[in-house]
């Protein structure tokens, strides 16, 4: 039921129902499930799991490892739809850094597209090990590569964070940028 996408408490709900005497909790299907989920992943680590997830679906995938210890330091996905939106609207993408959202405390970088109709769309995703110049550079140069000749982003709205605008400027030079006004309003 777990594979088909069952919901726990239709799980525990049919479990009472085929045995009235059954003494299993949400507990027990949500400990059930824990368990199977490790045994199908195969001995792989949860970024294993994550790239191998975004390798089988075919999103584009861009990763950084440190040298030492070849754990993964950076990470930048984008959807193969989120880059065919992004090719037919380019004119405004809007970029911002969440902080200490996950469980590694590393900053989420979050690329927005809007579409004619003012709609938003995500382009792609981009976890950082830190904010510095050369992980922007890292990230918007990723950008760059999902827009493969394409025309370029002509308008970045961001937070104000002077390293991200300073790559923006090296790395899409003839872009404008603009100020979030929620953050010119602060």
């Amino acid at each position: 039921m777990t594979k088909g996408n069952v919901k726990p408490i239709d799980i525990l709900n049919m479990l009472k129902q085929i045995d009235v005497t059954n003494l299993s909790t949400m507990r027990t299907i949500y400990n059930t499930r824990q368990k199977f989920q490790i045994e199908d992943a195969s001995g792989m680590t949860q970024m294993q799991q994550l790239l191998h997830i975004l390798e089988k679906n075919k999103w584009m995938l861009w990763h950084r490892k440190h040298a030492d210890t070849n754990i993964v330091t950076d990470l930048f996905w984008s959807h193969p739809d989120s880059i065919k939106l992004l090719r037919c609207f380019s004119l405004v993408i809007l970029m911002d850094c969440t902080y200490k959202t996950n469980r590694y405390r590393m900053p989420l970088l979050e690329i927005v597209g809007i579409t004619s109709t003012y709609l938003t769309f995500p382009v792609g995703s981009t976890f950082i090990s830190s904010e510095s110049h050369a992980n922007y550079a890292w990230a918007l140069e990723n950008l760059t590569s999902i827009l493969d000749g394409w025309p370029k982003l002509d308008v970045f709205v961001t937070y104000q964070d002077l390293g991200l605008i300073s790559v923006i400027e090296e790395v899409f030079p003839s872009s404008s940028h603009l100020l979030c006004s929620w953050h010119i309003n602060n």
